[in-house]
């Protein structure tokens, strides 16, 4: 039985294609084909069958069946089942993908030991493998992983090693063609353009390889605002002198002009792996090629010089490696975006862990990484940043806000020392070491560019990188260092020494605190606005408006981590809408949820029902309610509602609901506060669900808390007007004040003073500002 990956899927046995079923079927056996030998956890698999959050109801019940499909059709493979998923055990000589690796490397290790004949056929045979696009007929269908755009960028680079055979084989007329092809689509590919540019000069065409050098360098200073490489530079000199070198194809100095290129093209550093692009996954940014199968256990005699396993999230990955040339979305495609250069503060985050840490954690490191991001995440967020890509260890984080480059730079430094701290305890187990954990902030100008329809930044570009790089490189383990323009941008707040890479500082402490000693009373104003839920059992709607920059994530953070320190056991719920939330409340209602009931995304149905049961039973609900409830629940995280002799399940509406009553339940038991973030991105739908969320509830010590940006009242002017126990503070940018949206209050209290909200139905907080003496802040409750 062979497998034929490259182009349309098929599986051939004696020669002949086999029936492979409808498209989830076959999608189900690529995805494991790309993964051969390896554990696929269910998660990934429906991940690689349906877009996030449009996954059916009954998506796990499909992928079962599709595996026991496929179980009838692949007579000498095994698929089987293995925790946390399925695992496709066959040997790789029978995948054309990994015969397509091993020929590859063959070929390169010709072509460096000197044997260029000999490796431009091995590396023709290789891509002679190829029969079109990476499993055609799925991408056809609308399959669109980022693993099949890397194999195009696989292609490229061994189409490239195939020119360079041929060109030290002295084949410069018979490759002509090809090259001109490739050119003409990859425009940003130096070394393509430089093969082809050499090529043109030997058969005589020097004004055709000068017109490529002008093409490639119009195509760098528009699209990149960079200038070519100094080897392509290097190579253009040479044939405007007509170096007697170029002419000699058995040439390979390292010397040489049109040798050198290739060492120099590249910028140093990892590549940089985007969020929200089209190949988005930091295990496609190895140096090795990307889908190397592990050995199988059928084949001791598969062979070693097969290509490495990918890099997982948990492969530590030096910030400072060669960039992959698998990587995708390398250069991006004329028109895929606007791109400018700004004022910015980098980020640049490194993790690893020892062994004993991995042993703690059941020999997984994977799990712990993923933590981190995690961890990662949550405190840039919390400084009003943004996390733009991920590579294996190393976490690059970005701050833009539209505000000073000194708030810029301050937020940066601050949410390092964050990710420090936060990351110090990232350990199964607490008597087991931390991690090693290194950040790096530089501060200046880079490219940044952003891609149509995409919400936020989607890759950085530029030396400020590099330099970021550098620094990381000399950071010493759990400290912040810094370069002398964040240092100069930030002035006060922190105290600092000399680092050991020039003109760095290691950031030792914090002076003083981010926001000023306001931000203080507008936290007491939130917390009594909780305290009044609890005494009078009555829920609250709170607002929290502020541009980006503003301190908002901070602020609702602080008040997060304050919440578990109240007395009767509080707790504290938080969701936050991301951009590609749609379809209403119920993925943040899941994540709530799952919150509560400690419930992980893994975690398979068994293991949810069990807790979703668990906490349905320790509140004060009656047995026919608690039954609704948890069916309901049920129904809300996995899609199927257990207890039913008929097999039908709830509709949205009535998981909705069951939602309700659960966390009605839970307020009765303990005051809660349910905190929902970025409320500005959410649908239409969403807004209707958290805006009249207070109101659902009966007498019970509960706060609704929603953060957004001021364009919310763009969309909904009337948020929260008429309803009562309903509050909106505003944070000011530029003095981390408060300002008013309510009715003129009654007489205030005396300045400075934060009065506990009773029974009256109007408070006004005075607010001392630096710049401003006192505003005022006005509540209806």
């Amino acid at each position: 039985m062979q497998f034929q990956v490259l182009g349309p899927l098929e599986v051939l046995v004696d020669g002949q294609p086999v029936a492979l079923g409808g498209m989830r079927q076959r999608a189900t056996l690529g995805f494991l084909l790309l993964q051969a030998n390896r554990v696929v956890a269910t998660s990934q698999l429906l991940d690689a069958l349906w877009p996030v959050d449009e996954a059916p109801a009954s998506a796990r019940q499909i992928l079962q069946n599709a595996v026991w499909g496929l179980r009838s059709v692949l007579s000498s493979a095994a698929l089987v089942t293995q925790a946390p998923g399925y695992v496709l055990r066959t040997d790789p000589d029978r995948i054309d993908l990994f015969r397509f690796y091993a020929q590859l490397e063959a070929g390169r290790a010709e072509l460096s030991s000197g044997s260029p004949h000999t490796a431009a056929r091995t590396l023709r045979g290789a891509l002679d493998l190829w029969r079109g696009v990476p499993m055609a007929d799925l991408v056809e269908a609308g399959i669109g992983w980022p693993e099949l755009t890397s194999l195009q960028g696989v292609r490229l680079d061994a189409l490239e090693d195939y020119f360079e055979a041929e060109l030290a084989s002295g084949r410069h007329h018979a490759i002509i063609g090809e090259l001109k092809a490739m050119v003409e689509t990859e425009v940003l590919r130096e070394r393509s353009c430089a093969q082809l540019m050499l090529a043109l000069y030997r058969c005589g065409r020097q004004a055709d390889a000068l017109n490529v050098y002008t093409r490639v360098r119009s195509a760098l200073v528009d699209e990149l605002g960079l200038e070519p490489s100094r080897g392509l530079q290097n190579l253009q000199r040479g044939i405007l002198a007509h170096d007697p070198a170029l002419a000699t194809p058995g040439c390979s100095s390292p010397g040489e002009p049109w040798q050198t290129w290739r060492q120099e093209a590249s910028p140093r550093g990892t590549p940089v792996v985007l969020r929200g692009a089209p190949a988005a996954r930091p295990e496609l940014a190895s140096a090795a090629p990307p889908f190397s199968p592990a050995p199988s256990p059928a084949s001791p005699s598969t062979p070693t010089a097969l290509p490495a396993p990918p890099a997982s999230p948990s492969t530590p990955t030096s910030p400072a490696s060669p960039p992959s040339s698998a990587s995708p979305e390398r250069h991006p495609r004329p028109g895929a975006g606007s791109a400018q250069r700004k004022q910015t503060s980098v980020v640049l985050i490194r993790t690893r862990f020892d062994p004993a840490a991995i042993s703690a954690a059941g020999g997984d490191a994977d799990d712990l990484l993923v933590d981190a991001l995690g961890r990662v995440e949550k405190e840039i967020e919390s400084y009003d940043g943004t996390v733009v890509a991920s590579i294996g260890p190393v976490t690059m984080a970005l701050f833009e806000s539209p505000g000073t480059l000194r708030t810029d730079a301050e937020r940066a430094v601050r949410a390092g020392l964050s990710v420090r701290d936060a990351l110090a305890g990232a350990t199964a187990d607490p008597a087991a070491p931390g991690p090693e954990v290194r950040v790096a902030v530089s501060t200046g100008e880079a490219l940044v560019r952003t891609r149509p329809g995409a919400e936020g930044t989607t890759s950085v570009t530029g030396t400020l990188l590099e330099e970021c790089q550098t620094l990381l490189e000399h950071t010493p383990d759990r400290e912040v260092l810094v370069c002398d323009r964040t240092r100069r941008a930030v002035r006060g707040g922190f105290v600092y020494r000399r680092g050991d890479a020039p003109e760095s500082w290691c950031v030792e402490s914090v002076d003083e605190p981010l926001g000023g000693a306001d931000r203080e009373c507008e936290l007491q104003l939130l917390q009594s606005v909780f305290r009044r839920a609890q005494r009078r059992s009555t829920p609250q709607m709170v607002t929290v408006l502020g541009e980006e920059g503003s301190g908002k994530n901070r602020f609702v953070t602080d008040f997060s981590h304050w919440i578990p320190t109240q007395p009767d056991r509080a707790r504290c719920l938080v969701g936050t809408v991301r951009p590609a939330l749609r379809g209403g409340p119920r993925a943040i209602q899941a994540e709530m949820l799952s919150a509560y009931c400690g419930i992980l995304p893994d975690d398979p149905a068994d293991v949810v029902r069990s807790r979703v049961a668990t906490a349905v039973d320790g509140l004060p609900l009656s047995a026919e309610r608690a039954d609704r409830v948890r069916a309901g629940l049920c129904e809300l995280l996995l899609g199927d509602a257990p207890g039913t002799d008929d097999g039908t399940t709830a509709d949205a509406g009535a998981s909705s609901l069951s939602w309700v009553h659960f966390m009605e339940a839970v307020a009765h038991d303990q005051p809660l506060a349910l905190v929902f973030e970025q409320v500005h991105r959410a649908d239409d739908r969403l807004l209707d669900f958290v805006e009249g969320l207070s109101e659902c509830f009966g007498s019970v010590p509960l706060l609704v808390m929603a953060s957004a940006r001021p364009e919310l009242l763009r969309r909904r002017p009337g948020w929260g007007g008429g309803r009562r126990h309903a509050t909106t503070i505003t944070l000011d940018q530029e003095t981390a004040g408060l300002s008013a949206r309510r009715s003129p209050a009654p007489a205030p209290p005396a300045p400075g003073f934060v009065q506990e909200l009773t029974d009256v139905d109007h408070v006004t907080v005075p607010v001392p500002t630096p710049a401003h003496g006192c505003r005022r802040a006005r509540q209806r409750v």
